[in-house]
Order: structure tokens, then C-alpha cells, then sequence
């Protein structure tokens, strides 16, 4: 039998309120921020004293009363609900006062609130037989993973505190996928889930445990390297796009509202009587039985254009499509320039996980489709061209040795060869990728002043010779076809090459360091490169005739 549910189990939690002290002005850009329709108004206490409404405020400033007390114009004849009033009496004071929203009080402080979302969420729930996923989390995080997020469970039901499972964990439990990047929301008071790393260290000294006080998010590892990250619920607010957002306290749905994608906003109860329930507040099982990334809010793409590349990076790798409204979400706040150019971490995390996967090509054919390339600079298209030097890379790569670069990483830096060095250095690159973009930069020039017929292997050498492996990978994918294969064909030749004499052997021979030695070694590669040195005995007699 269903437990019968009670105002506690349907309400939100903490409460955005104000106090009675601040203005009309004040209480207006409150609710502009969060995007409420009407602030609970509280004293010092916690006491409730009335409600403040979007509508009302917005009268009162037109008169002129910007700055007047909220004391002066709240509703202070409210309906409430205690924490245990049953879901029927929550129902009937819905119903009978046609309300959009009900404080919830635990005798004269306010600890919640009820909106008609919360009310229906809560009908369904009473109606409906509600999988419990308990057992399918247990087969799928066997051994000791489910081991320690059961005692971390336990712990929670002690400290009082709301346990959950969330994000990809959820999502790659329901695809039956393999995942155990486990994060979790800790819900209750401000700072619950650092609270519970500390209860936890204090019980089972063996485990790390990291804190991180700006973000109210600990991660914890055992010695058999489980690893978990526990976040208080919290809201996210962006300034300004693209930049890491400002953290507050908040409710389980308001934290859920702030994820991504449907399908990255899930949750499953670790702990307490709703212990293997299902929170889906968005759709977000639908949207995975269906295949679909769908962003959960208009402006999701806006406050975060890196929610772009993750986007197409979920759709490209599980083989799902973009819902046609996220689709024409993306599109909208791609075409007004304003994420040209953004550069920054986040983009650059989300750029390396694209172009680190198998499905890298893929993934930017769909952004160039979108006409998100310009994220990471206004004129970047993918052209045949540019799909060619990068299909080219990948093969030369696939066949070359021992190179100190990766892949991907010479890719990344093959998409900006063309931007602005200010978006550049918004990326913020090692120091060797900046040199290895600035030297291509530079040689590029150098090498279409030659024609392609003559473009012969002293030529290249001559141009070459000092440039890292790498660095003449990255200049070959941004030279035309003819002159991209006669490099990459010189970089394999020069790899396979044994140096016929060091420097070392120079200097045996009375020759004295210095920059003459660099000279002659880069002379001897080339003309072993042409194959007229056969042996070391043919390179000393050369070096003879050739630096007397």
C-alpha cells in the first residue's frame, strides 16, 4: 500500500523570499531574475507574512512608487498548508480558492512551497502504480559501487538528508550503459551534501574526501577508487553567456531545471520512503524511449553556448536527434552573432570531447549544419577543403609514430588557424599549441609562393627543417591537396630516417658547437631525404667537401 502523501513530500525547497524592509524595485528585479510570478515575504524569523505579486509591483512602480516598502503593498491574508497536511486537503484548497501556489509552513516559519505543477505531479503519483528502481540499481552498479552508495544512504537517512541519484548516471542506467561517473544532490539544508562528506569521513577515515565550498559540492573516493561527487540542490544564474554561472541553494526540481537536456535531468530517491523513485519532472524517459535531445527551457542555449556543442555531442554519440524546437532553439541563438567567437574553458572542454571521439567528423558536420562553428570563430565553415585536410590529418596521423601531439589536439588547433589571435587567446592554449598555430600561420604564405609542380623535397626541407613533426602535420592541414601530400609524404620520410651522423660525431670529427653544427645536420637530412648519402662513410666525405 502507498504511503499517503503529505504537503513535506510535494513541496519545494528552500524558498526564495524577501523581506518586508525592501522595495518595490528590489522585490521586482527578484522575480525578473528568477523568473517567478509572486515572493513569500518573511521577517527575521522565518515568520510568514504575506505574499508580494509580480502584478502588483508592477502597478504600484507604474504610479511612481518604485521605492516604497513591500510592507506597504503585500497580500497578507494567505492560504497555507502545514508540512503534514494530506494530499486531498492540499487538493481541495487548490481547487475551491483557485490558487497557483500554496506556502507550506511548519507552524508560523515557512519551509516550502506547493505550486499547481507540484499538485498535479502529486495526483498522478497517488493515481498511478510508480516503478521502483531499486533493484535495477542494484544489478546495475554491482559490487562496490552500490555498496558505497548505499552506505553513503544510510548515512543520508541519519543526517536527515534527501539522497539522489542524477544526471548521466540515471540516463546510462535507463540506456543500459555502462557509466560510473556517479553524481548525486544531496537535498535538505544549505550545504547538505558537505555535511555529509564530513558525517562520512568522520565514520570511514579511509576514504579522500575533496571540498569545494564556492560550488557546496564534496567529491568522495574509497581505496578501490569508486569515485562520487555529491552536490547540494542548487540553481544556476548566468551574467553574462558562456561564462561559469553563480551558485544558490535550492530546491531538487530547481536544480534538475538548471541541467541541460530532458534526458540529463532525471533523478532516482537513494534513501528515505520514496527510495527507488523516479523523478522526472521534464520528460525525460519519454524523450530517451524516443531518441530525442530536447534542452528544457527556451533560453538554455542563450545563458550557455556550450550546451550547443553538448548537444550535438549526445545526438551524434547515442544516435539520437535534435527535438525540432531544441533545433530551432540553437539556431536562434547561434544567428544573432551573439556567441561568435566566445572561446573560453567550457567551450574548450566540450570541443576536446567532441574531437576525441570516434564520432568527431560526424559531430562537425551537424554543428556546421547549424551554423554553430561560428562558437568558436565568425568565419569558420566546413568547406570541402577543409573536410579534406582534415580527413588527410587523421590518415598521415593513423600511420605515424611516437608523435608527441594527439589527434585531436592538432584538429582543435587546425579550426582555429583562421580566427582572430584575441579569440585565440580566449581558448587559452599551452604555450606549444600557440607557437605551433603561429608558426603555421607564418609558413603557409611561404609555401603557396611556390608552385605545386615544384613544390620538390630540398624546397620543403629548406622550409621545414626546424619545424617539430607536429608543427608540419598541423602546416600540411592548411595547404591545398597537392602541397598537403608532399608535406605529410616528407614529415613519413624524415620519421623513418636514421641520422647518418650527430652531433656528436661532428664534433669528433673538429667541429666546434654552435649554430654551424645545426646547419650541417639539417644539410646531411636533406640530402639523405634526396638519397644521395648511402652510409656513414659517404656523409663524412660529403661534410668534408661540403664545410671544409
Amino acid at each position: 500500500m502507498k504511503p499517503t502523501l503529505v504537503a513535506r513530500d510535494l513541496m519545494s525547497a528552500p524558498v526564495r523570499t524577501i523581506a518586508p524592509e525592501a522595495t518595490l524595485s528590489a522585490a521586482r528585479h527578484h522575480l525578473q531574475r528568477y523568473g517567478h510570478g509572486a515572493l513569500p515575504v518573511v521577517n527575521e524569523i522565518g515568520k510568514l507574512l504575506g505574499l508580494i505579486s509580480r502584478r502588483d509591483i508592477d502597478i504600484a512602480i507604474h504610479h511612481g512608487l518604485a521605492d516604497q516598502r513591500i510592507a506597504d503593498h503585500l497580500t497578507a491574508e494567505v492560504l497555507t498548508a502545514q508540512v503534514d497536511e494530506p494530499l486531498e486537503v492540499l487538493h481541495q484548497k487548490f481547487v475551491v480558492r483557485n490558487i497557483g501556489r500554496l506556502p507550506v509552513l511548519d507552524g508560523e516559519r515557512l519551509v516550502g512551497i506547493i505550486t499547481r505543477s507540484d499538485l498535479v505531479r502529486g495526483l498522478l503519483q497517488a493515481i498511478e502504480t510508480t516503478e521502483n528502481w531499486s533493484t535495477r540499481l542494484q544489478k546495475h552498479f554491482a559490487g562496490s559501487a552500490w555498496e558505497h552508495l548505499k552506505q553513503l544512504a544510510n548515512l543520508a537517512d541519519k543526517q536527515k538528508i534527501q539522497l539522489y541519484l542524477v544526471g548521466g548516471g540515471v540516463r546510462d542506467l535507463m540506456l543500459n550503459r555502462p557509466n560510473l561517473d556517479l553524481d548525486l544532490v544531496a537535498e535538505g539544508e544549505a550545504g547538505a551534501a558537505i555535511a555529509l562528506g564530513a558525517a562520512l569521513k568522520q565514520e570511514d577515515s579511509t576514504i579522500k574526501l575533496q571540498v569545494f565550498e564556492k560550488y557546496q559540492t564534496v567529491t568522495i573516493q574509497w581505496p578501490d577508487h569508486v569515485a562520487i561527487d555529491i552536490a547540494t540542490a542548487r540553481t544556476e544564474l548566468y551574467d553574462q553567456p558562456g561564462v561559469n554561472p553563480k551558485v544558490e541553494h535550492a530546491s531538487l526540481q530547481q536544480d534538475l531545471y538548471r541541467r541541460d537536456f530532458t534526458m540529463n535531468a532525471m533523478a532516482i530517491a537513494l534513501n528515505g520512503l520514496q527510495s527507488g523513485k523516479l523523478v522526472d519532472h521534464f520528460g525525460g524517459k519519454q524523450d530517451l524511449e524516443n531518441r530525442l535531445v530536447r534542452a528544457i527551457h527556451p533560453n538554455s542555449f542563450i545563458e550557455d553556448p556550450t550546451r550547443i556543442f553538448r548537444a550535438v555531442r549526445f545526438a551524434t554519440r547515442l544516435d539520437f536527434s535534435l527535438a525540432l524546437q531544441t533545433e530551432h532553439f540553437i539556431r536562434r541563438s547561434v544567428s544573432n552573432g551573439l556567441h561568435d567567437g566566445i572561446g573560453g574553458e567550457r567551450l574548450k572542454t566540450e570541443l576536446a570531447y567532441i574531437l576525441q571521439a570516434s564520432y568527431w567528423f560526424a559531430a562537425l558536420k551537424k554543428l556546421a549544419d547549424l551554423d554553430a562553428l561560428r562558437c568558436i570563430h565568425p568565419g569558420l565553415k566546413l568547406t570541402d577543403l577543409l573536410e579534406n585536410q582534415l580527413n588527410t590529418l587523421e590518415e598521415t596521423v593513423s600511420k605515424l609514430p611516437k608523435l608527441r601531439v594527439a589527434s585531436w589536439q592538432l584538429r582543435f588547433e587546425r579550426l582555429l588557424l583562421e580566427a582572430d589571435p584575441i579569440i585565440i587567446e580566449r581558448f587559452r592554449l599551452e604555450q606549444q599549441a600557440n607557437e605551433r598555430i603561429q608558426l603555421t600561420q607564418q609558413k603557409r604564405s611561404a609555401f603557396e609562393k611556390f608552385s605545386e609542380q615544384k613544390l620538390e623535397i630540398r624546397t620543403i626541407h629548406q622550409l621545414c627543417h626546424q619545424m617539430s613533426n607536429e608543427a608540419c602535420l598541423l602546416l600540411g592541414s592548411a595547404l591545398s591537396t597537392p602541397r598537403q601530400n608532399g608535406l605529410y609524404a616528407y614529415i613519413e620520410r624524415r620519421m623513418q630516417l636514421v641520422p647518418l651522423l650527430n652531433g656528436n660525431d661532428l664534433q669528433t670529427l673538429g667541429y666546434k658547437p654552435g649554430p654551424q653544427l645545426r646547419e650541417m645536420l639539417a644539410a646531411l637530412m636533406r640530402e639523405q631525404l634526396e638519397e644521395t648519402l648511402a652510409d656513414r662513410d659517404s656523409a663524412v666525405a660529403w661534410i668534408g667537401r661540403h664545410f671544409p
